[in-house]
Parts: C-alpha cells; structure tokens; sequence
C-alpha cells in the first residue's frame, strides 16, 4: 500500500524529548534528554515505532519525509514489554502522509536480503542499509516479556530504533535495538508480533501477552526419571 515511488515516503522521524524521574529525589524533575528515533506510517495515518523513543516524552513531534515540518503528536498504544507504541497526530487534519505500509505477518527465511529504513545518527536524511536475516528465534524481551524475535546483520545506529525492515516489498519488520560492541548485529519484531501488539491496542487498552509462571527442568538423568 506504499506509494509506487519508493518506500521512502513512509518513514518518518520521531523527535521526542524525554524527562526520566529521580528516584532518589521524586519532588524534583531530570533535565530533559534530546531523543529522535524512526516510525513508519501505518493504516488510519498512525505512526507506528518502538516504545523507548516515546516513553518519559513531554511532547512528541513526528517529522515527514523531506519536510521540515513537526507535527505534534500523542501515543495511542503503548507496550514497554514488547517495545512498540502507536501514535496519532494532535491534529488529524495535518496527516498529508503519501502512503501506508501493510506489515507482513510472514516470517521471513533465514538468509532473506533485508532492507532497513530509519534516521541514524550523523545526518538527517533517511538512511537505507541492507543485510541478511541471519537468526530466528523465540525469546525474551522486556519485563518477563517474550516473542519471536529477528536477527540481522545490517549496520543500525541510534535513531534507526522504530524505523521499518522490509523484504523486497514486505515489511517484515520494526527496528528495536543494535548491539553497540557489533557492528554487524541488529534485532527486529517480527509482523507477528506487531500484528498481535496492534490487535490488542485497538480497544484503546494493551492487555498484553499471556505468560505461563513455571519452571522447568528435563529429564536426561535417569535418577530423576526414577522418581
């Protein structure tokens, strides 16, 4: 559903300054972070990025491709444990988007050429860098949270968190962390997990994911198996 010139238009830049609370001293409030990070525009002119780019925030502002314009935004779903937030804008009558993206729910294979959209660090242009899928698994995430999970080996930076991934056409993928001592290892949520994120939202409220409390243990040893 993007636009036939590119997927570029789509992408958009979040600048989100962030007060973090004391708590040592709660009375008192941090000095405010400068924090930007990515988005991709999905349908109903929402913005869809990761939950660290907009947690903390005192005002949100999303950035158009190409434009100079800020338009003051509102987060509409949030779930830290998964790391993905949606926002709308303050006034829906300023979403002159080009486009939406439609995320792809398939997984994609392992050795997949990737494609990843966002705002590193070091410039104001959008950036494109391109790898593999190099891992799949299920795995934790934040607050006992956990999910499948895509590991590839494109060069991400600070401020691609949020921005899409796509093979070929499908976005297969929301950037949410690099590994700052690799320069070569970054992880995705997959579009199962963003479809599950956004289903749950649509009521206004995040439930959340089901967890199972227990603890395991296998049954190599024959002694144990005895008992």
């Amino acid at each position: 559903a993007f636009p036939e010139y590119g997927v570029r238009p789509v992408g958009v830049k979040i600048h989100a300054p962030q007060r973090f609370p004391d708590v040592f001293r709660p009375w008192t409030q941090s000095e405010a972070q400068k924090v930007s990070g990515s988005g991709v525009v999905i349908a109903g002119n929402r913005i869809l990025t990761n939950a660290h780019v907009v947690r903390n925030a005192r005002e949100i502002y999303v950035q158009p491709y190409q434009k100079s314009d800020m338009l003051e935004a509102k987060v509409v779903g949030f779930a830290r444990g998964i790391d993905l937030a949606v926002l709308e804008l303050e006034d829906p009558t300023r979403a002159d988007f080009p486009g939406h993206v439609e995320i792809d729910g398939t997984l994609p294979n392992v050795q997949d050429q990737v494609s990843v959209y966002g705002y590193p660090m070091g410039g104001d242009e959008l950036s494109v860098t391109k790898g593999i899928v190099s891992r799949i698994e299920f795995t934790g995430y934040y607050d006992q949270t956990a999910g499948l999970r895509l590991q590839v080996d494109a060069a991400l930076n600070p401020g691609n968190s949020g921005g899409p991934a796509f093979v070929n056409d499908r976005m297969i993928g929301l950037v949410f962390s690099g590994i700052p001592q690799s320069q070569s290892s970054g992880y995705l949520i997959p579009g199962e997990e963003i479809q599950l994120f956004l289903d749950d939202v649509a009521d206004g409220t995040y439930d959340g994911k089901p967890m199972l409390l227990d603890s395991l243990q296998t049954m190599e040893n024959s002694a144990i198996r005895a008992k």
